[in-house]
């Protein structure tokens, strides 16, 4: 087993699937900052949430939004234009937001801690 703790940010609104056998999954990448100055760069992390969690957080999970995950990576293989390429994938096991973004309206009902 590995354990994988990634913050960042959103890169877009994630996506709830539900598969053949009825599960729901809930896909989203996080982009993460290394360095600083003119050694800035961002790694991308494709994540994947399963279950009963994936349906409740999906609506809180949107472009911008920042969050703590923790989870296990594996890293997939794929082929693009005959070349072979990996690319990390986090198996989500918590999820926590961070502070900061857009505020809420005092209506708005706060995202659930999972």
């Amino acid at each position: 087993m590995n354990i994988v703790i990634i913050s960042g940010n959103l890169t877009r609104d994630a996506e709830l699937k539900i598969t053949a056998n009825s599960k729901s999954v809930l896909n989203f990448t996080i982009a993460n900052s290394i360095g600083f100055g003119q050694n800035k760069s961002a790694q991308f992390f494709r994540c994947n949430l399963w279950g009963d969690r994936a349906t409740k957080l999906a609506e809180h999970l949107t472009k911008g939004k920042g969050v703590i995950v923790t989870g296990e990576i594996q890293l997939r293989e794929y082929e693009k234009d005959g070349e072979k390429k990996i690319s990390p994938e986090i198996f989500v096991g918590n999820i926590e937001f961070m502070g900061g973004g857009k505020k809420q309206d005092a209506d708005d009902d706060a995202p659930p801690l999972f």
